[in-house]
């Protein structure tokens, strides 16, 4: 069977993508994820990526303990990175990963968010990743961060607003020093994203809420700092942190910056309540 290629647009960022997958099942999942972000087959590529998903035993024997990506420098500034499904080389340009992978969706798509993140902290183009629902209400984007288990993929389905751009991972980026966010490929659950509208139209940031799980829905100020911290815990670093912690940083601070006054804040809520109508803390009940 020949490799799966694919043209990306993932945002601004153009990835192309060779995929050896073994079984008819598996192109065809990784083809209902991506096929709507596939971009004009002129585009020039920042990076590109290149899989064999082979269906031996993931797994490998003394992989199994690795639930996180690892990074190991390789002579050269090259990276191999690992986990228990990946067995990757990322180049030092931070432009090409190679490698092995399980024969799932969810392991390209861990490949694809090391490139973008890589991209990001290139600054080509400045960008973040951050956990978290993303929706659009009344034109305008509103970024949720929160940690799995809190109701990221709920507020998604129960309170969706005119459009969802992910329940699980939100596609960020600055032009301008105007924030955008973007249609992402990353969801919580497989077979939840479906293209309600063009997958390469973003939307202006101007709400962050950083959810939890509440008896009673009330909007809570946040001073810039504490939005910070709390924006830096839920953003993907990627294999470069080490090496760029100071852009990582940067971005979040623009962010936090660019977004009007008092739209950032806590939000406790109940589960199917409206994030975008919440109450402030002095009329809560």
């Amino acid at each position: 069977m020949p490799p799966l290629t694919l043209h990306l647009a993932l945002g601004p960022v153009v990835i192309d993508v060779e995929l050896e997958l073994p079984a008819q099942e598996a192109r065809q999942a990784v083809l209902r994820r991506l096929a709507a972000f596939a971009a004009p087959p002129d585009t020039p590529a920042l990076a590109a990526l290149r899989l064999r998903c082979d269906s031996a035993e993931w797994p490998r024997p003394g992989d199994e303990a690795l639930t996180r990506l690892t990074a190991q420098h390789l002579p050269g500034g090259a990276r191999r990175l690992k986990r228990w499904d990946l067995d990757l080389t990322l180049n030092p340009e931070a432009t090409s990963l190679r490698g092995h992978a399980a024969p799932m969706p969810s392991s390209v798509e861990e490949a694809l968010r090391v490139l973008l993140a890589a991209a990001f902290l290139r600054d080509a183009p400045r960008g973040l990743l951050v956990h978290g629902a993303c929706t659009v209400f009344q034109g305008e984007a509103w970024l949720f961060p929160a940690a799995s288990g809190v109701g990221k993929s709920t507020l998604a389905r129960l309170t969706p607003g005119d459009r969802v751009l992910s329940d699980e991972l939100a596609l960020l980026t600055c032009q301008d020093g105007a924030w955008w966010a973007w249609p992402s490929p990353f969801w919580n659950f497989e077979d939840a994203w479906t293209p309600q509208h063009p997958a390469h139209e973003p939307f202006p940031l101007r709400h962050l809420r950083f959810i939890r799980q509440a008896p009673h829905t009330q909007l809570l100020p946040m001073p810039p700092d504490d939005a910070l911290v709390a924006l830096l815990q839920q953003t993907v670093a990627g294999p470069l942190e080490m090496a760029h912690p100071d852009r990582l940083f940067s971005n979040a601070a623009d962010l936090i910056d660019a977004l009007p006054p008092d739209h950032a804040g806590a939000l406790p809520m109940t589960r199917g309540a409206s994030p975008y109508h919440a109450p402030p803390r002095s009329h809560a009940p």
